[in-house]
């Protein structure tokens, strides 16, 4: 969901992917947002023979809500974020989760998802193959997302800066 560039970690995504025989047979990656797969993308696709396993969508907030409500596995690769709105956004649409471990990402999803090291191929490929059958631990991500999200609602937001700022007068 949203850019692909750097820090973003698609490569790791594509690479995990085409190694794995089984996950490669059984699923497809969808994109959304982030802009028309480049060039560059589209030749590391060919590449790494995965050209007709990658899909891209653009849209709007409805489409990304369905996307994600379908969607077997949500994966955020990325190396460093300082929140990871995707993240609360999947686990509101009853997504299943797999992280990487990068920036904010664990403080914003807590312990009740899989994490992987966004540095490390093998180690991304064994915890997509280890959760993407796993049906009870897709369910417990779900189960688990449902409920840490409710920490991130506008409301709770309003009333946390409503404290800070009162607390500072």
């Amino acid at each position: 969901v949203g850019s692909r560039l750097k820090y973003k970690n698609f490569g790791l995504l594509l690479k995990s992917y085409s190694m794995s025989k089984i996950i490669k047979n059984d699923f497809k990656i969808v994109c959304f947002g982030g802009g028309v797969f480049s060039k560059k993308e589209l030749k590391i696709f060919r590449e790494l023979n995965i050209l007709d396993k990658i899909f891209y969508f653009q849209g709007n907030d409805n489409l990304l809500a369905y996307l994600y409500s379908k969607a077997r596995l949500f994966v955020f690769p990325s190396q460093y974020e300082g929140f990871g709105i995707p993240l609360v956004e999947s686990m509101r649409m009853g997504c299943p989760i797999i992280s990487s471990n990068g920036g904010a990402l664990k403080e914003i999803a807590g312990d009740g998802i899989t994490y992987f090291d966004p540095d490390n191929v093998e180690d991304m490929k064994f915890k997509l193959e280890s959760i993407i059958y796993d049906d009870t631990k897709l369910i417990n991500s779900i189960k688990y997302g449902y409920e840490r999200c409710k920490k991130y609602s506008w409301k709770n937001c309003a009333e946390e800066t409503y404290d800070t700022y009162e607390n500072l007068l």
